[in-house]
């Protein structure tokens, strides 16, 4: 939507995205680049903590201000051990949104999600339809993973493997080979696997 406000605080303004997380960061870095609009990017949180830098570090920040803190409602299917059989659920209250509290993964999801999504009525949202702009985004950089068709190069997201890997997350790679799990990439088909 189109917004053209005047405000003594800011000026003219063409656009105002309301959150700073990636959605709305890859929006605002969008428009931003013709130097003729003026984008307003509104966030509820504070800027990120250097924590938030440090992979398995942003865990500490779950239960801080820098979290939303809602929860799922209660499935009485699963969940036995939960109080009120409800799941936390990490959303953002910090510049960067919920990517400041992950654990430095990219995940997609599964395709079939996005097919029911729109079988349920979310028109444009099946795989085939957003699959294009997930590889438009990326900037692959694991010559192996690239080769596969399922990602993109070229985009501001850059996407890698760790260059380093500490001797227990090596044990748990070979733990998880041992007893079947292929190494392989999540955001490929099958999804099942291991990837570090």
């Amino acid at each position: 939507m189109c917004l053209s406000i005047e405000s003594k605080n800011f000026g003219h303004v063409d656009y105002i995205i309301v959150g700073s997380g990636s959605g709305g960061s890859v929006l605002a870095n969008r428009l931003s680049k013709n130097p003729s609009i003026k984008v307003l990017v509104l966030e509820a949180g504070a800027p990120p903590p250097l924590g938030s830098e440090v992979p398995f570090i942003h865990l500490s920040l779950l239960f801080t201000k820098f979290n939303w803190n809602f929860s799922s409602v209660p499935d009485y299917r699963i969940a036995h051990v939960l109080k009120d059989r409800k799941f936390g659920v990490s959303s953002g209250k910090v510049l960067g949104g919920t990517s400041m509290l992950n654990h430095n993964l990219f995940l997609r999801g599964n395709k079939y999600d996005y097919d029911d999504w729109a079988k349920n009525g979310a028109t444009g949202w099946d795989w085939n339809s957003v699959f294009p702009y997930f590889l438009r985004i990326e900037n692959n950089r694991n010559p192996g993973i690239v080769a596969n068709g399922y990602h993109g190069v070229g985009g501001a997201l850059y996407i890698q493997f760790p260059s380093f890997h500490t001797p227990i997350t090596q044990g748990y790679i070979e733990a998880a080979e041992a007893i079947g799990y292929p190494f392989g990439d999540v955001n490929a088909l099958p999804q099942t696997g291991i990837q570090f």
